[in-house]
């Protein structure tokens, strides 16, 4: 979880939001320098509170107050992005040799000139025949 709190106001917002019975409330943790110097205490608080939630609830409920939050992924972990999946990131096509294929389609996505997928990239001398035979017109 990546969470980014700005100010003291954001501060505060995410005090609510993790417990009022929660160590981060301690009177240390008010100021800046306070947080700075108690961060390893703080972020046992925070890693405390964020094992009981799941990921998305870290995430929305930090969110709705304004505070920047991102879900930290793994590669596998990022096959089930809600986001990503809507945007329709992910391609998936056949290849002979291996499982199907996941790839990542182009980040931009334009109205005009839409991307597509044609076919997956070839294997090793898969169109040598093609190439020398019809596009050179030499025999092997």
């Amino acid at each position: 979880m990546a969470i980014a709190i700005k100010n003291d106001d954001q501060w505060k917002k995410f005090q609510k939001a993790m417990d009022a019975r929660s160590e981060a409330r301690k009177k240390k943790f008010d100021t800046l320098s306070g947080r700075i110097n108690g961060k390893d205490e703080l972020n046992d608080c925070v890693q405390e509170w964020t094992s009981q939630k799941t990921p998305q609830d870290v995430v929305e409920t930090l969110q709705s107050l304004g505070i920047a939050t991102g879900e930290l992924s793994t590669a596998p972990g990022l096959k089930d992005n809600v986001q990503l999946n809507a945007r329709g990131f992910w391609i998936s096509t056949e290849h002979p040799y291996l499982k199907d294929l996941l790839f990542a389609a182009p980040p931009i996505k334009l109205s005009d000139t839409p991307w597509r997928f044609n076919r997956r990239a070839p294997l090793l001398g898969e169109h040598d025949t093609e190439v020398y035979d019809e596009l050179l017109a030499m025999e092997i």
